[in-house]
Order: structure tokens, then C-alpha cells, then sequence
């Protein structure tokens, strides 16, 4: 019979080692699941709806610790499936769950006059599934001229970061003119 030679023995106990960090080692933290629903529109403006829930969609992909859903499901939709007129937390804890979702962004737009000129008034949410609570809204307004998907995208940027609990950065900086 012939013995392992030393080295055998120590390639087999680095592996051992290796091995037995690997399964001790704490797990890495896995993406949220996240799913926007297309955005509600209260005034019939359904190609702004349509084009800010796809700037949404893609700003919400950009997210680092986010796997976004690329299901096209409406708020509409899933209220309409759940029976609640009212998107409240109960009935987007059924929607969350439905959607096997950890966050549901959802929202709507309506119009902020009944005239020819108007502006678009933005309500958007993050819905927390596991807590069953709203995370963090959003609520802006919109120039009616800046409909355009591409007109979309800066402010959109801004509402997922303030969605995502991204941290407020800016600079500020100040002159000043002391004479002599």
C-alpha cells in the first residue's frame, strides 16, 4: 500500500478549508423582485400613462439591487382583478403577492386644469410587500408639452431614485465678494 505524500495531504486539507468557508460564508443579498405597473391615467391621457410607465420601466432596470419584472401589467388591471377600486395597502399586498413581487411601483396621472392648458400631476409609489406598508411617493407635476418619452426620462430618473431611498446628493456653492 502506498501513502499519500504530504503534498496530497495538504492539497486536500486546502480544499477541506476552501469548502468549509464556502458553506459558512453568509449569503450574498439577492436582487428585490420589482414590478411597475403601467400608470394610471384619471383624465384619459393614455399615451402620457403609456410613455411615462416605459421610462419608468427602464430607469427602474437601472437600479443595482433591483430585478425588474418585464410583465406589462397595469394598475387598472390588477385593480380590477383584486376588486378595489382604491389601490390601499390591502389590496396592494394582494397585487404584490399575485405578482410574486417584493416592491410594486404603481401611480397616476390626471390633468391639473379642465382646460386646453394644462400640466399633468404625477402621484407615484413604492409599495413594500413584506411590510405591507408604502416605502417612499413621489408627486410632481409634468408641462403638458414635455409628454414626449425622451422629454420623460430626467424627471423620471429623479422619481426612482426617490423611490429607491437613493441618497440625496447636490452640491452647493457659494460666492462671495468681501470688498478690499
Amino acid at each position: 500500500m502506498r501513502l499519500p505524500s504530504f503534498r496530497t495531504l495538504r492539497m486536500g486539507a486546502l480544499l477541506t478549508l476552501l469548502s468549509t468557508l464556502a458553506l459558512s460564508a453568509p449569503a450574498t443579498a439577492s436582487a428585490q423582485s420589482v414590478i411597475v405597473l403601467g400608470i394610471r391615467s384619471l383624465d384619459g391621457d393614455d399615451e402620457f400613462a403609456r410613455n411615462l410607465t416605459g421610462a419608468l420601466r427602464h430607469a427602474a432596470s437601472q437600479v443595482s439591487d433591483w430585478e425588474v419584472s418585464d410583465r406589462e401589467v397595469t394598475l387598472a388591471q390588477m385593480a380590477l382583478a383584486h376588486g378595489c377600486d382604491d389601490p390601499n395597502p390591502g389590496c396592494m399586498a394582494e397585487i404584490a403577492d399575485s405578482l410574486s413581487a417584493e416592491r410594486v411601483i404603481y401611480g397616476d396621472v390626471r390633468r391639473t386644469s379642465a382646460g386646453e392648458r394644462f400640466d399633468f400631476s404625477v402621484n407615484l409609489h413604492l409599495f413594500n410587500g413584506d411590510s405591507d406598508t408604502i416605502e417612499h411617493s413621489v408627486a410632481d407635476t409634468i408641462p403638458a408639452v414635455r409628454s414626449d418619452i425622451d422629454d420623460l426620462r430626467g424627471h423620471v430618473r429623479r422619481y426612482i431614485a426617490a423611490l429607491s431611498g437613493a441618497p440625496r446628493v447636490g452640491s452647493l456653492r457659494i460666492a462671495v465678494n468681501v470688498p478690499g
